[in-house]
């Protein structure tokens, strides 16, 4: 495999993450803003549904800022899973949840991008 190579997604190794889209962080947003990311994320649950890519979502500290905004929980295909640590990968049972659904690939997206995500 070249280096490039590695870098190919492949739809029987990759799975998407939706980081802390979350009712209260989104209330905070511009509408205009709010709308578009939203949108976006839309589009890629709907590409991996195309594609038959498992899809779940992080939540931070559910019970302050609500659960993953019900337009793209409904699309999930699998159980978010609640988290306090900024990195995704600090919260019980995602690393679990990413070795047992055997896909090495991570597309991530998501809100507080300059803290949750690029922890992760």
């Amino acid at each position: 495999m070249t280096l490039m190579e590695r870098f190919f997604l492949d739809r029987e190794s990759a799975q998407l993450v939706v980081v802390d889209v979350q009712e209260k962080l989104c209330r905070a947003m511009d509408p205009q803003v709010l709308e578009k990311l939203t949108g976006n994320i839309s589009i890629l649950l709907d590409t991996a549904a195309e594609l038959g890519l498992p899809a779940m979502a992080t939540e931070q500290y559910v019970k302050g800022l609500g659960e993953t905004v019900p337009a793209l929980k409904e699309k999930l295909t699998a159980p978010s899973l609640e988290k306090m640590t900024f990195s995704c990968c600090g919260g019980d049972g995602f690393l679990e949840a990413l070795a047992r659904s055997g896909r090495r690939q991570v597309i991530l997206t998501g809100m507080e991008t300059h803290v949750c995500v690029l922890q992760t």
